[in-house]
C-alpha cells in the first residue's frame, strides 16, 4: 500500500476510485486476475469497467463467430469484425483502456488449467450444466475462485454471486470510519460515553449497534488505566463494542426514555478503568464477518438466502416480482438446455413451453435438503411477454449490469456487500404496448432493437435530437450508449454535446473514450472522435461551450426550440443542473438526469407537465460548515486543517494577486469603489462595519504594490516569513493568552473537549517533509504570483531544476536563520461569539479609518512604473490535478504542519487532495450502470409512455439497493393565505404547475401600459404588481437592482406613484432594460415576469410566470 500512495502517476491516475474505494482496496484489486467469459454485450461492459479500475490481469475467452447484431451491443466490434471470433477481435481494442492491466485471450476449450490461474470468473451467455459444473469448480479450489454469472433476456437480466464456502468481508459499506470527539467516560458498568454535544458543534454519533461496524477505537484519552494491567490503558485495549444509549423526557407528563444520540454505552462497562481525566476521540473499527455462500446449482432450485424473507426487493409496483422472474430463469435455463437455443422471437409455442417449465419449478437436488422454490400463482401474462423477447440483447441491460458484476468482482477484495446471491430485475414497461409487425431483421447493426421493437421505432430513434450536456465519466457512456442503439443516425437525428473541459490524467479510469494521447484535448472533441469510429452514422455536432446564462447566444431560443426533442444530463454540479432543468421547463422539453457518488447512484425522469422537476427535488447536503473560531484557532479534527490550508491558499496566492491586477488594470475605479465602500458610502454605520475587512484588503495590496524588484531568494524569505507566522507566532501567541491551566470564567479547564492544547514549530526542519515541503511550495507559488516563473498551466518547474531541491532552501535558511517571536497584545476570541463582537468593536475604531484613507491616497499617487510592475503579478488558480504545480504541495505540508501544532493525527497527501479539491469519489461501474437505467428511459421518452410506465430509481452497487419508483407529479399551486399580502391567495386557473405559463405575445415596441393592458384582457385579472425574477435573486451582483417593481398599482409613495405613471408609455423592453441596469437580456425574443394580480373586488390571485414573447 505504501508503494502505491508512493507512485504520483498511480494516485492521480485513480485519485477519484481511491476515494471510493480507498487505498488498502486497490492494493489487493492490483494483484486480481479475472477470467471473463462471452464478449457480447453485458461481457464486453463488464471488461471495460473492470480495465479501467485496474486489477492485474484480465482473460476473456469467446471463441463464437461475430454476428451483425452483435455491433449494436458490443462497443468495440465493428462490421468489418463479423465472421471472426468476438475475444479476438476487441482484444487489442480493450487492452488500449488501460496499459497496467495485462489482457488476453482464451482460445479453444475453457479447461481447469485456465480457470485455476484465476481469482475470479465471470460467465455469461453460459448454458445450465456449464454454470453447474463451473461454480462447483471454483468451490473445490483453495482458497475460492470467486464465481459471477449475468445475464440479459430481452426485457430482464440477472446476476449471481458465489464466493465460496467461507467468505470474509471487511467493510460492508465502504463508507469512511466514523470519528467523535468524546468529553467524558463513566467508570462503571455501563461505561457510558459522552460527546461533544450539539451546542459546542458536536455530531450525533451515527454509529450502527451491528455486529459488524458496531466497534469503535479510543484514543487520546487521558487517564482511564486499566486497574488490573497499569501498562494498558482504555487508548490500548480497543476496539470496544458500543450499544445505544437512551436519555429520559417528559412526554404526556411523564419521563420516557428515548435514544440518546450523543452518548452510547460500551458493552462490559468501564469499571475496572481508573477515572476519566480529559480529551479522547472515538474512530469506528469495522470487524471482519463471514457469509457462507451455497452453489450456484442449490440456489438455482432454492434461490431465498438461510433467514431472508424473498428475494431481493427493487420495486415498490412488483411485490414478488423477484421470485417470478427466478422461475422465468428456471424456464428459459430449461428450454436451452433442451433444444439448444433460445425461444424464438414472438413465438407462442416456445412462449408456453417456458412457461410451463417455469409453472412446474426446478425438481430437488438428490442428496441436498434444500426446499425447490414454489410459488402460489404465477405470473403467466408477464413471463409469457418477457419470453416472447428473451432472444433480443437489449445494449441498455448490458450497460446496467455490466457495471454491477465488474462491482461484484470488486468485492471480492473484502470491500462492500456481495450479492446475496441472486438479482433479478425487469423493465418489461419499455416493451411496446403492441407486438409490432415490423420486426424482420434487417441484416443490420441495430438488429437487437429493430427485433424488439420494430422497424418504425428504430427510425424514429435514429431521427431523434437530443442535447448533451456534459462529456466527462457520464457522457462518455451516453455518447456509446447513443451508439449503440442508434440515436441521432438517421437523416433528421443530432446529437449536440457540449463541455468546456480538457481532458486529465485522472480523467482516464472512468472516462472510457479517452487515451493517454488525449490528455490535454478537449473533452466533446477527443469523445465525438472516438465514438464515431464506434458507429460513423451518429451525427454529432460537437461544441465546447458552457451551458450557462453566458452562453445564451449560443444556446439561444432557436437552438431549444428546433434542435432539442430532449436533453440528456452528464454534468457533475447542482448549479449547471439546476439551470439545464430550468431551461428545459421553460421550453417544455423532457430531462434525463443522472448522477453518481462512488457506488450510488440516480435517475430522475423529467417529463413535461407529467413530473416534478430536478430542482424539486432533495438536493446534495450542503456541507458542514466549520466554526470561524474553530478553523483559525481552535482546530479539532484533520478537516478543519485541511478545510484551513485551503483557506490560506487562497488569503495568499490569489486575493492578494487578483486586487493587484484589478488595481493595476483600473486603478481609479478600484480605489473609487472601495471608498464608497466605505468612507464614502452615504450610510455611515454600513460604510464603519466595511472598514476593518476592507483595510486589510488595501494593506495587503499596498504592500505589493509597493514592493521592490523581487527575487527568488525573496520569495525563500517570505516562504519562512509565512512559515513563522502560521506554525510559531500564532501559536506562541494562543499559548500566551491561554496558558495550558488556563480556566473560562465558569471555571473549567479552557482546554478541554474540542480545544486541544497546542505545540509552535520553533524552527525550519528541512529533515522534516512537511517542513521542507512548505518552504519550497510557498516559494515556488510566489515566484509564479511575481511573475518570476511562467504560470504552471502554461510551464511546470522541471522536475530535476534546483527549485524544487530541499538542498536550495536549506542552505537558505542556514544563512537567514528566524526571529525571535515576541508576545504581542493581540486579544484572540474564545469563540464565534467573541470574534464577531471583535470585529464589531473594530468597525468604530478611528486608527483604521485614517490608515485606510492614508493608503487609498498613497495609491492613488503611485508611478506609472509601479503600476506597470504590479501589472505583471499573477494570481494562483488552484488546480488539484496537476501534480508538479506545488498547490496540493502546499495544502498538504500545511494542513499536517498544522496537525501537528494540534496534536492531530497527521494525514497523506492523497486525503489533503480528496477534501481541499472536493473530490467527489467516482468508479466507472457506477457510471455505467446509471447510465444504462438512463436509457431505458430514454427509449420510453420516444416511445411516449405514460408517467406510470417510468421509473426514477436510487441505487447503491456497494449495498446491492435498487430502489425504482414511478417519478413524482408536479406540485400544483393552492389557495393559500400569504404573510405578505395579508390576504386570501387564490389560484388562476386552479391547480396550475411550474410547467404552465402565461404566454403574453406582443411587438417589439410595446409599453409597459399596453403590455398590462394584454395581460389583463388574457387573464381576467388586474396586475398589482410586475418585476422580473432578477429581483429576488441573491448575490452581490444583483443588489442594486433587488426588490425593484417594474410595475405596483398600488405603491404607496408618491415618488413610486409617479414613477410608475410616468413609465407606462415607455417601452416595456426599454424600462425592464433601465431598471434593472442592463442585467437582463432584452435582446432575446421573450422576458418573464412574476406578478401579482386581484380582480375588481380586490380578491388576490396568482397565476402562472408571466412570459412576454415579442413577435
Amino acid at each position: 500500500m505504501e508503494t502505491l500512495e508512493g507512485d504520483a502517476g498511480f494516485m492521480d491516475k485513480y485519485s477519484r476510485q481511491i476515494g471510493a474505494f480507498g487505498l488498502e482496496t486497490m492494493a489487493k484489486l492490483v494483484k486480481l486476475k479475472v477470467l471473463i467469459v462471452g464478449m457480447r454485450g453485458v461481457g464486453i461492459e463488464c471488461t471495460k469497467n473492470l480495465i479501467l479500475a485496474g486489477p492485474g490481469a484480465i482473460t476473456i475467452h469467446d471463441d463464437g463467430l461475430t454476428e451483425i447484431q452483435d455491433v449494436g451491443v458490443n462497443f468495440f466490434l465493428t462490421e468489418a469484425d463479423v465472421g471472426t471470433p468476438r475475444s479476438s477481435a476487441v482484444l487489442h481494442r480493450v487492452a488500449e483502456l488501460n496499459k497496467t492491466v495485462t489482457v488476453k485471450a482464451h482460445t479453444g476449450p475453457l479447461t481447469e488449467e485456465v480457470v485455476r490461474k484465476h481469482n475470479v470468473v465471470v460467465f455469461t451467455h453460459t448454458g445450465r450444466d456449464e454454470l453447474i459444473r463451473w461454480d462447483a469448480f471454483c468451490r473445490t479450489q483453495s482458497p475460492a475462485i470467486g464465481f459471477i454469472t449475468c445475464d440479459i433476456r430481452g426485457a430482464f437480466g440477472y446476476a449471481f454471486t458465489d464466493f465460496g464456502p467461507a467468505f470474509l468481508t471487511h467493510d460492508a459499506t465502504g463508507e469512511n470510519p466514523i470519528t467523535r470527539i468524546i468529553t467524558d467516560i463513566s467508570s462503571d458498568d455501563d461505561g457510558l460515553v459522552s460527546l461533544l454535544g450539539p451546542d459546542d458543534d458536536g455530531k450525533m454519533h451515527e454509529l450502527p449497534d451491528s455486529d459488524h461496524d458496531g466497534w469503535i477505537d479510543i484514543s487520546e484519552v487521558e487517564g482511564m488505566v486499566n486497574l488490573d494491567d497499569p501498562t494498558q490503558n482504555i487508548n490500548t485495549m480497543g476496539p470496544y463494542r458500543i450499544k445505544f444509549a437512551s436519555k429520559n423526557v417528559f412526554r404526556n407528563g411523564k419521563q420516557v426514555p428515548v435514544f440518546d444520540p450523543y452518548h452510547l454505552k460500551l458493552v462490559g462497562g468501564t469499571r475496572r478503568f481508573s477515572p476519566y481525566v480529559g480529551g479522547g476521540m472515538f474512530t469506528q473499527s469495522k470487524q471482519p464477518f463471514t457469509t457462507h455462500f451455497r452453489s450456484f446449482h442449490e440456489t438455482l432450485v432454492s434461490p431465498i438466502h438461510p433467514g431472508d424473507f424473498g428475494l431481493m426487493f427493487t420495486d415498490g409496483a412488483k411485490f414478488g416480482r423477484a421470485e417470478q422472474l427466478h422461475l422465468l430463469v428456471w424456464g428459459l435455463l430449461e428450454f436451452e438446455a433442451k433444444h439448444g437455443y433460445l425461444p424464438r422471437l414472438y413465438n407462442d409455442d416456445d412462449a408456453d413451453e417456458v412457461v410451463g417449465y417455469a409453472k412446474a419449478g426446478p425438481s430437488a437436488i438428490p442428496g441436498v435438503d434444500v426446499d425447490p422454490i414454489r410459488l402460489d400463482q404465477v405470473d403467466e401474462k408477464l413471463l409469457r411477454q418477457l419470453t416472447h423477447v428473451a432472444r433480443i440483447e437489449l445494449h441498455p441491460l448490458a450497460a446496467f449490469y455490466g457495471g454491477v458484476i465488474a462491482q461484484e468482482v470488486v468485492k471480492f477484495t473484502g470491500k462492500f456487500t456481495p450479492l446475496k446471491q441472486w438479482m433479478h430485475l425487469d423493465f418489461a414497461e419499455v416493451l411496446p404496448e403492441a407486438r409490432p409487425d415490423d420486426v424482420a431483421r434487417q441484416n443490420s447493426r441495430y438488429d437487437h432493437i429493430i427485433q424488439l421493437f420494430g422497424l418504425s421505432f428504430h427510425h424514429q430513434l435514429a431521427n431523434v435530437r437530443t442535447f448533451l450536456v456534459g462529456c466527462g465519466a457520464l457522457g462518455c457512456e451516453y455518447l456509446k450508449n447513443f451508439a449503440m442503439v442508434g440515436v441521432g443516425v438517421g437523416p433528421k437525428g443530432l446529437i449536440t454535446v457540449t463541455d468546456n473541459d480538457r481532458i486529465e490524467v485522472s480523467n482516464l479510469n472512468r472516462q472510457f473514450l479517452f487515451r493517454e494521447h488525449n490528455v490535454g484535448q478537449p473533452k466533446s472533441v477527443a469523445a465525438t472522435a472516438a465514438v464515431r469510429r464506434m458507429n460513423d452514422a451518429l451525427n454529432v455536432l460537437t461544441l465546447e461551450h458552457l451551458v450557462a446564462p453566458t452562453t445564451e447566444h449560443v444556446f439561444n431560443d432557436t437552438f431549444w426550440r428546433n434542435d432539442v426533442d430532449f436533453v440528456t444530463n452528464a454534468l457533475d454540479n447542482i448549479k449547471a443542473r439546476l439551470y439545464v432543468d430550468s431551461k428545459c421547463v421553460f421550453y417544455k422539453k423532457p430531462l434525463l438526469e443522472s448522477g453518481t457518488l462512488g457506488t450510488k447512484c440516480n435517475v430522475q425522469v423529467v417529463l413535461p407537465y407529467k413530473t416534478a422537476s430536478y430542482a424539486d427535488g432533495p438536493k446534495d447536503a450542503p456541507d458542514d460548515n466549520i466554526p470561524m473560531c474553530t478553523l483559525r484557532n481552535f482546530p479539532s479534527l484533520i478537516e478543519h486543517c485541511i478545510e484551513w490550508a485551503r483557506a490560506q491558499f487562497e488569503d495568499v496566492f490569489v486575493v492578494p494577486f487578483s486586487d493587484v491586477a484589478k488595481f493595476a488594470s483600473d486603478p481609479s475605479t478600484y480605489l473609487h469603489v472601495i471608498r464608497v465602500a466605505t468612507v464614502d458610502h452615504p450610510n455611515p454605520k454600513v460604510g464603519a462595519s466595511a472598514v476593518p475587512s476592507e483595510l486589510e484588503r488595501v494593506r495587503a495590496l499596498h504592500a505589493l504594490v509597493t514592493k521592490p524588484q523581487v527575487e527568488f531568494e525573496d520569495c525563500i524569505a517570505l516562504a519562512q516569513t509565512l512559515f513563522t507566522s502560521l506554525f510559531r507566532d500564532r501559536i506562541l501567541q494562543l499559548i500566551h493568552n491561554f496558558p495550558e491551566d488556563h480556566q473560562t470564567k465558569t471555571g473549567e479547564k479552557f482546554w478541554s473537549g474540542a480545544k486541544r492544547f497546542p505545540q509552535a514549530a520553533t524552527a525550519v526542519d528541512f529533515g522534516n517533509a512537511y517542513h521542507a515541503d512548505f518552504i519550497r511550495s510557498v516559494a515556488n507559488l510566489y515566484a509564479v504570483n511575481f511573475g518570476l516563473q511562467p504560470p504552471p498551466e502554461d510551464e511546470v518547474v522541471p522536475e530535476s531544476s534546483y527549485l524544487r531541491q530541499v538542498d536550495t532552501f536549506a542552505a537558505f535558511g542556514q544563512a537567514h536563520p528566524l526571529a525571535p517571536w515576541v508576545p504581542s497584545s493581540e486579544t484572540i476570541a474564545e469563540n464565534d461569539e467573541a470574534l464577531k463582537k471583535q470585529q464589531e468593536e473594530r468597525a468604530t475604531n478611528a486608527d483604521d479609518v485614517g490608515e485606510l484613507e492614508r493608503l487609498l491616497n498613497e495609491l492613488g499617487a503611485l508611478t506609472a512604473g509601479q503600476l506597470a510592475a504590479a501589472a505583471r503579478y499573477v494570481a494562483a488558480d488552484f488546480e488539484k490535478d496537476n501534480d508538479l504545480n506545488f498547490h496540493i504541495d502546499f495544502i498538504a505540508a500545511a494542513a499536517n504542519l498544522r496537525a501537528w501544532n494540534y496534536r492531530i493525527k497527521q494525514v497523506s497527501r492523497h486525503k489533503c487532495k480528496m477534501i481541499a479539491g472536493k473530490i467527489i469519489p467516482a468508479i466507472a461501474t457506477t457510471t455505467a450502470s446509471v447510465t444504462g437505467l438512463a436509457m431505458i428511459e430514454l427509449l420510453k421518452i420516444v416511445q411516449g409512455k405514460s408517467l406510470d410506465q417510468f421509473k426514477d430509481s436510487s441505487n447503491s452497487l456497494g449495498l446491492n439497493m435498487y430502489l425504482l419508483q414511478e417519478p413524482a407529479e408536479p406540485e400544483k399551486a393552492k389557495d393559500e393565505y400569504d404573510m405578505i399580502e395579508m390576504s386570501e391567495v387564490k389560484c388562476k386557473p386552479a391547480g396550475f404547475t411550474k410547467w404552465d405559463t402565461t404566454l403574453v405575445t406582443v411587438q417589439p415596441g410595446v409599453t409597459l401600459a399596453a403590455f398590462l393592458d394584454q395581460v389583463q384582457t388574457q387573464v381576467g385579472l388586474n396586475v398589482n404588481l410586475l418585476f422580473h425574477p432578477v429581483a429576488e435573486l441573491g448575490g452581490d451582483e444583483y443588489a442594486a437592482v433587488r426588490g425593484l417593481m417594474l410595475y405596483d398599482r398600488t405603491a404607496f409613495s408618491a415618488s413610486l406613484k409617479a414613477l410608475y405613471k410616468q413609465k407606462l408609455d415607455v417601452p416595456l423592453r426599454e424600462w425592464v432594460e433601465e431598471r434593472y441596469q442592463r442585467l437582463v437580456d432584452c435582446d432575446r425574443p421573450f422576458v418573464e415576469f412574476q406578478t401579482s394580480c386581484s380582480d375588481d373586488d380586490d380578491v388576490v390571485y396568482k397565476i402562472p410566470t408571466v412570459v412576454c414573447r415579442f413577435v
